[in-house]
């Protein structure tokens, strides 16, 4: 998330200075246009700046200017029937019930953290985080894919 918004900030500080060059460079042509004064920081779409953007830059980056990095899929999507066995990788968003096994897990999402709750505790994950646990059973792996808010991508396997 971090590197997200680094990302987008540099990109930003990129633009106006590209936005800044065109509109000096470039005379506008006396036009209802008017360039000098800016009244934000973000990067303003004038002729002049988009022309010198276009002139030093594929046209297919300025057409996909990234606002992040998008978000990955679900090998199986939000069907957590998958996880019956103990391996799979489902999409949650806030809340839902997975099955291990047998054993019935409560799945919550908030500010990027997954929790997961059966009757007996709970094991939880942020970042890119691992866990592994067990229940007198299998032992289960978690790890998360990717986290964002109240949606995650998690990945779990079993073994035993």
């Amino acid at each position: 998330m971090i590197t997200r918004g680094l990302v987008a900030l540099t990109l930003l500080a990129a633009l106006a200075a590209c936005g800044d060059s065109g509109d000096k460079a470039a005379p506008s042509g006396g036009a209802s246009q008017s360039s000098s004064t800016p009244t934000s920081s973000t990067p303003t779409s004038s002729t002049p700046a988009s022309s010198t953007l276009a002139s030093s830059t594929p046209a297919a980056s300025i057409a996909s200017t990234p606002t992040g990095t998008p978000f990955p899929t679900a090998k199986d999507g939000q069907n957590y029937k998958s996880c019956n066995d103990g391996n799979c990788e489902v999409l949650v968003h806030s809340k839902a019930v997975i099955t291990l096994r047998g054993k019935k897990y409560n799945a919550t999402v908030k500010s990027g953290t997954v929790r997961l709750e059966s009757g007996s505790g709970y094991v939880s994950l942020s970042g890119y985080g691992y866990v592994s646990w067990s229940n007198n059973g299998p032992v289960y792996n978690a790890t998360l894919k990717a986290a964002e808010g109240d949606t995650a991508i998690l990945i779990i396997t079993s073994r035993g």
